[in-house]
């Protein structure tokens, strides 16, 4: 009887697999959601730099603000799973305000242009997340289709 159970369950596999190619979409979802896990360690990290070179009487505030900023990102991988466009932009958003608040709390032009080779590779690289989830969401909607 388990016997039977099992192969129902590779003869279903195998059916889903020939409606489109699950690896591709795999692939592609796995590549949309490492890039909001990527985005969202590498702002922890610089929050925790940002934290130790700044006054001890902020320190605890500033790891705080960075903490909440990586479970939105974790927030955000996760959602991906589910809607892969949606969640790219919406990182890429994120990330897009975190980069200009400062300069829109203080108006110190010298601000936008702090790090920006490293802001335009990590923007780079959420664009293509966005691409991968673009790609992620197509496959899934032509099989929603058929």
């Amino acid at each position: 009887m388990q016997n039977t159970e099992a192969d129902e369950s590779e003869e279903s596999q195998g059916l889903f697999d020939d409606l489109f190619d699950s690896g591709e979409y795999r692939q592609k979802l796995a590549a949309a959601r490492n890039t909001i896990y990527v985005v969202g360690a590498l702002q922890f990290i610089i929050g925790l730099v940002v934290a130790y070179r700044g006054p001890e009487q902020i320190m605890t505030a500033t790891i705080g603000i960075y903490v909440v900023i990586a479970c939105m990102y974790a927030g955000l991988g996760l959602w991906c799973g589910y809607k892969p466009l949606a969640a790219t932009i919406t990182a890429l958003g994120l990330y897009v305000f975190i980069w200009l608040l400062p300069y829109f709390l203080t108006a110190n032009t010298a601000i936008l242009t702090k790090d920006i080779i490293f802001r335009v590779i990590v923007t780079g690289y959420l664009v293509k997340g966005i691409f991968a989830g673009k790609q992620a969401q197509d496959i899934k909607n032509m099989v929603k289709q058929e």
